[in-house]
């Protein structure tokens, strides 16, 4: 049974808590800096390790029928779920790095060319964010989606900073 379980574990972690720990960690660094590591770190080893606590303890005390108790969960349904937040949250985290760029380039005034602007980087990123989720329906894994859309602003930081 190891072979299905770890699939669907690796599934549930790797692909849909993983990436959903990584964009909070981000929309955390946006805010506050090098909380970000702190607060992926915290959220993912706190529900994995949970899981993991629990799963060995419900594996002792049902035996066998642990493997209802997995079923039960409904690890696929949360995956799809955690995913869909996971590009709810990278939308936000996009918009906020866009909002952070074009108010960079505002220089403190508030004329209609730097409104035109938040409203263009603000259209852009919509766009964006609705062709990453048509992406996603064609299959495409979300931690994909999110290193092509965070990497790009981590080296748009290192280079102008």
């Amino acid at each position: 049974m190891t072979g299905p379980y770890s699939a669907i574990g690796d599934s549930f972690f790797w692909g849909s808590i993983r990436p959903l720990a990584s964009v909070i960690g981000v929309l955390v660094s946006l805010f506050w800096g090098m909380w970000g590591p702190v607060a992926f770190l915290a959220l993912y080893n706190a529900f994995h390790l949970w899981m993991r606590f629990t799963g060995l303890k419900k594996g002792y005390e049902l035996g066998e029928g642990v493997v209802g108790y997995i079923k039960s969960l409904g690890l696929p349904e949360w995956s799809k779920r955690a995913k869909w937040l996971a590009m709810s949250a990278l939308g936000f985290s996009s918009s906020v790095a866009a909002w952070a760029i074009a108010s960079g380039f505002s220089g403190g005034t508030e004329g209609w060319g730097v409104r035109a602007w938040y409203f263009a980087s603000t259209a852009a990123v919509a766009a964006a964010v609705v062709l990453l989720a048509m992406i996603l329906r064609k299959g495409v894994r979300v931690t994909r989606l999110i290193y092509a859309v965070v990497l790009p602003l981590i080296l748009y930081g290192m280079l102008y900073d």
